[in-house]
């Protein structure tokens, strides 16, 4: 017993050396940061405070990096005035504790999927326009798993071809070209 007790107890002190050395590693080669972060819309609140408060509770849980979605639907170019308020909120939330802040958008309904030109532009534009109005955000994840039909219909044609994979990549082009600006 008092056997397993010693190695128990060894156990824990190396594993609490080597996670002391990890954090001081991490500390000392601040250009190569590991991210651990979740997706969790339960942050997305309008009200500063609280949304400062949800963030707070990710990174007592030690994540340092969030990720939140937004929804598109068919002809929207801006997000509500609403939801970009809420998003203001969390990245403003985020930026105070120097955390990662990534935003998903996709839409509510899989058949909803920009597969044609105009749709693919309107989503740019709506992406685009969350880049201009949150300047703090990280990174923007075009779509939800567009492989899965739970998310992107249609997956493939009459044929039995792959179809999303083609119209995923040429909304990947069309929202990594940035809209032309109306100055």
């Amino acid at each position: 017993m008092i056997r397993v007790l010693f190695v128990a107890v060894l156990a824990l002190v190396l594993a609490g050396g080597a996670w002391a050395l990890f954090m001081r590693e991490e500390a000392e080669d601040q250009g190569h940061s590991f991210l651990v972060g979740a997706l969790e819309d339960g942050v997305k609140w309008a009200e500063p405070e609280i949304a400062g408060q949800k963030v707070e509770l990710a990174t007592l849980a030690g994540f340092n990096a969030l990720n939140v979605t937004t929804a598109w639907s068919p002809g929207q170019t801006t997000p509500t005035r609403d939801e970009l308020t809420i998003l203001r909120s969390v990245a403003a939330a985020t930026q105070q504790r120097n955390m990662h802040f990534v935003i998903t958008a996709y839409a509510p309904r899989p058949r909803f999927a920009p597969v044609e030109h105009d749709e693919r532009e309107n989503y740019a534009e709506f992406m685009a326009t969350i880049a201009r109005e949150l300047p703090s955000v990280d990174g923007f994840a075009v779509w939800n798993e567009p492989n899965l039909n739970g998310f992107w219909l249609y997956q493939f044609d009459e044929a039995g071809q792959d179809i999303a994979a083609r119209d995923y990549t040429a909304l990947l082009a069309r929202t990594r070209r940035p809209p032309a600006c109306v100055v």
